[in-house]
């Protein structure tokens, strides 16, 4: 009995003593805290715990929309975490964009961006988010150049005579886009006051419409992404005029870069890329980026993405920061260049 007792005794005065080094420890936590000095804590050692939020600002079945599912396919199986697609689209991406730009900073929620990312800041007025500010770069994808593409309504030509028929019809021929500002419809703007001329806009709801609205004609031509060219191209009534990038693409060896054309300034490509909330901890950034530049250095991920007609171009949260800035401010420039806005449907 006085054993027990003993033993009881003992650890009872065991359990004293865990609790006050416990209380001691939060004590000296607290102190700490106070003092503005904390712990050196790794979040992306726990993270990620629970399930990921990949917003995509678009509609379903478009070339994001894909891009964004096999991104979160391949995150999923890196971070060991269920990596969810959800599409919000709507007013050019900019109501999934800034569903992101509110959502917490832990990075359970993260943003598929393109290139309207860039264009969005000076089209509308009234964002209730800041394209710069509001975000934290985690990873460039890639790239892919735009085509100039001439639709059944065209007789069979080439790039010169176009243009010369452009200047003999003003106003007599028309363009599709997916709207102001869009990645389809700037290469337009430029080509108009590249070569003097000018054509009829006519924007679309989407990639699809636009390109029906080509088959159909109902316009002339369009500027459409290399992948969408690529697809388009197989039907007869379909012509490629000319690359809109630093040098041919392999799928259309023959067809001439506008630079080649004598419109240098005729340049504009669509990018993908992977932003977080403003304030989303370092170490969370640096780890979903080092996920995502190991997901681009797959074989399999890296063919299915050449056979998208990207250029796969992977950049860390500096190197994405500093090619987001800068196509920022040349985007920024040649919408207010060009007078290209909400109240300027040019």
């Amino acid at each position: 009995m006085i054993i027990k007792i003993e033993k009881c005794v003992a650890s009872v005065g065991a359990l004293f003593m865990r609790r006050r080094r416990l209380l001691a420890g939060i004590a000296a936590t607290a102190t700490l805290g106070a003092l503005g000095v904390g712990p050196s804590v790794s979040l992306a050692a726990e993270y990620p715990d629970k399930p990921i939020r990949l917003v995509v600002p678009v509609p379903t079945g478009g070339v994001t929309d894909v891009v964004g599912r096999m991104l979160a396919n391949e995150l999923s199986n890196v971070l060991g975490q269920t990596v969810m697609v959800e599409n919000k689209g709507g007013a050019s991406g900019t109501i999934g964009t800034a569903q992101v730009a509110r959502a917490p900073a832990d990075g359970y929620t993260l943003l598929l961006a393109m290139d309207t990312h860039s264009s969005n800041q000076f089209l509308f007025d009234n964002l209730d988010y800041d394209a710069v500010r509001d975000f934290s770069p985690v990873a460039l994808l890639g790239t892919v150049p735009m085509v100039l593409l001439g639709g059944p309504s065209l007789p069979k030509t080439t790039f010169p005579a176009v243009i010369e028929h452009l200047k003999q019809n003003p106003e007599g021929y028309a363009y599709g886009s997916i709207g102001l500002g869009s990645q389809t419809h700037l290469p337009a703007s430029l080509l108009e006051s590249s070569a003097d001329v000018k054509m009829l806009h006519v924007p679309y709801t989407g990639g699809g419409p636009m390109a029906n609205a080509l088959l159909g004609g109902h316009v002339h031509f369009i500027f459409a992404s290399l992948m969408t060219a690529v697809k388009l191209a197989q039907r007869e009534e379909v012509q490629v005029f000319a690359i809109c990038g630093p040098e041919r693409a392999a799928a259309f060896p023959d067809v001439p870069t506008t630079a080649e054309l004598g419109h240098p300034s005729v340049k504009m490509g669509m990018w993908f890329g992977v932003f977080a909330p403003a304030g989303t901890p370092g170490d969370v950034i640096s780890k979903l980026s080092s996920a995502i530049g190991n997901i681009l250095t797959d074989e399999k991920v890296n063919k299915r993405l050449v056979d998208m007609q990207m250029t796969v171009d992977y950049r860390d949260p500096d190197g994405f920061r500093q090619f987001f800035e800068e196509d920022i401010v040349q985007r920024g420039e040649l919408i207010k260049r060009e007078n290209i806005g909400s109240n300027n449907p040019k």
